[in-house]
């Protein structure tokens, strides 16, 4: 009579089927009871491998959801003090009003676009750029700074930062 075997996930051994002998994994025959060993797939390597796409799929929904909580969370902006260009920590949270005010009431496109000029005027090692058309992101201004003449590193035309203006107080926060 022919007895299955049990491998080991290891690969280690062949246990016999018929009197549980642990048999070397080249044996044709139990080294205790000699009957004849047949080989046979891991019963239990079809769960080990369902097991392990499980457990990946957690660590990547894991990693995915880490990723969203890291990119949506508040992070502390840059501020600049615009009469000595000094640049700052301060949190995002910090509530700020606009000078009517109304917190709801943000500054239009223009205006933001107006100071990010006279910020890029007022400081020399901006004097080859001028501000772009900003986009509202949020309540702040990112305000394109783009090379204005040849006499730059990049092409004229070329964007090379932003300079960041609160919507609701026309602060410049920061150049990034």
């Amino acid at each position: 009579m022919i007895y299955f075997l049990l491998i080991d996930e290891w690969g280690g051994y062949l246990k016999c089927k018929n009197c549980g002998t642990e048999n070397s994994e080249n044996a044709s025959f139990c080294e205790e009871c000699g009957n004849e060993l047949v080989k046979t797939e891991n019963i239990d390597q079809g769960r080990n491998n369902k097991n392990l796409m499980l457990v990946a799929l957690i660590l990547v929904i894991v990693v995915l959801g880490g990723y969203i909580l890291y990119t949506t969370t508040a992070k502390p902006a840059l501020t600049v003090n615009n009469s000595s260009n000094n640049v700052s920590q301060s949190s995002s949270d910090s509530s700020s009003s606009s000078s009517s005010g109304d917190s709801n009431k943000i500054i239009s496109a223009s205006e933001a676009q107006s100071i990010a000029s006279q910020y890029l005027a007022s400081n020399s090692k901006y004097k080859n750029f001028e501000a772009g058309t900003p986009s509202l992101s949020g309540d702040v201004y990112n305000v394109p700074m783009v090379v204005a003449n040849s006499e730059s590193q990049s092409p004229k035309g070329t964007v090379v930062g932003y300079i960041q203006v609160d919507a609701k107080t026309g602060k410049v926060l920061g150049v990034g």
